[in-house]
């Protein structure tokens, strides 16, 4: 077993904190390393890593500098990924790999004696989801981009697929030693989803279809067309990406797009509809669905509070999405199995009405 797969190394990107790397540094290795000259540099927003939207004269291109504790071998899996996408899928709406100066995908370079892997790709225009109106055409369409982007991936495999990923829901027994962020009332939910996962659902895994898939659609994670919002710019974000059962890339992004009150269940209804036009789930994978969503809901919430609690000054943005994720989580728990069931895979409403909330 290599360190890449150790239990020991679960929470390393989650505890080691990064140095800072300003955007003049960004611009100059930009220059230096791949040739390009950035007429402006802005820094974008990330949990873990270092990215940069690069503005040059012949269009744009995120420079994107790895957390200290990723593994090198990791950075190189989405590197190679994005290039086995673009070969089995060309049309397909995610990021290029643009190369080094050397011909490489990825350099390895040292910042205030930390090693750090560095890639560029290029940057997709469009609107972040998350600032979007939220349709039912739009999320439909976004489940067939996920399901194609499945598709381009299902035969992709590499050394680091199968690393240790606290964020797939396949490691979800991993939160237990971490429920302590809770109070007993809520503790005694997270447990009580989480014994019923480890007990029921994850033997089940080895009798369903598992492959490398993206394992992180959110609304910071898509883009959608600024003159025509139902349509699907980008998927973008491939840190989390790993060989899971293929049905928790679907519910990773169903819970994702949950609502509020009355649309709770609509929006991952019609994304549910779109996926299941290319990609349809299986009855094995159906049956599970509910207890993925819940436990997934769990892991969420329990690795969001936790990095809050282990990072103070960081907490704002850790937690920034997480009092709505209760709220949908304590919805659900309102809900019996069966309602859920029928509210997520029964008909949608027409696929042009328009839901009043925003992801």
């Amino acid at each position: 077993m290599s360190d890449l797969h150790k239990p020991s190394d679960f929470n390393a990107s989650l505890t080691t904190e990064a140095g800072d790397i300003s955007s003049e540094e960004a611009r100059q290795i930009a220059s230096d390393f791949f040739g390009v000259s950035a007429v402006s540099v802005k820094r974008l927003i990330s949990e873990r890593d270092h990215n940069f939207h690069l503005r040059c004269a012949e269009g744009g291109y995120v420079l994107k500098i790895a957390h200290p504790a990723e593994d090198r071998l990791l950075s190189n899996f989405q590197a190679e990924a994005l290039l086995h996408v673009e070969k089995r899928d060309p049309g397909i709406h995610v990021q290029r790999v643009v190369r080094a100066l050397t011909g490489e995908t990825e350099l390895n370079l040292v910042f205030d004696g930390q090693s750090r892997t560095v890639r560029m790709v290029t940057y997709m225009e469009g609107t972040l989801l998350r600032y979007a109106p939220v349709t039912l055409n739009q999320q439909r369409n976004l489940g067939i981009e996920l399901a194609r982007l499945g598709v381009a991936l299902k035969d992709f495999d590499h050394p680091a697929a199968d690393h240790v990923l606290l964020w797939d829901i396949q490691n979800a027994e991993g939160l237990r030693e971490m429920f302590d962020v809770f109070d007993p009332k809520r503790r005694s939910w997270m447990e009580e989803y989480l014994d019923t996962f480890v007990q029921e659902v994850k033997p089940l895994f080895s009798h369903m279809r598992k492959q490398v898939v993206h394992n992180d659609l959110n609304s910071d994670n898509a883009l959608v067309q600024p003159n025509d919002p139902d349509q699907i710019a980008a998927i973008l974000d491939f840190g989390d990406m790993v060989r899971t059962p293929l049905v928790n890339d679907v519910v990773v992004a169903a819970a994702y797009a949950l609502g509020e009150s009355d649309s709770l269940l609509d929006a991952p209804r019609a994304f549910l509809e779109g996926y299941q036009s290319v990609t349809p789930l299986t009855a094995e994978e159906l049956d599970v669905f509910y207890d993925l969503l819940m436990v997934r809901m769990v892991l969420r919430l329990t690795l969001t509070e936790w990095r809050a609690s282990r990072f103070p000054e960081n907490r704002e943005y850790i937690l920034r999405n997480t009092q709505r994720s209760w709220m949908q989580f304590e919805q659900l728990r309102s809900m019996s199995r069966a309602e859920v069931e029928e509210r997520l895979f029964g008909a949608v409403r027409p696929s042009g009405s328009t839901i009043e909330w925003r992801l």
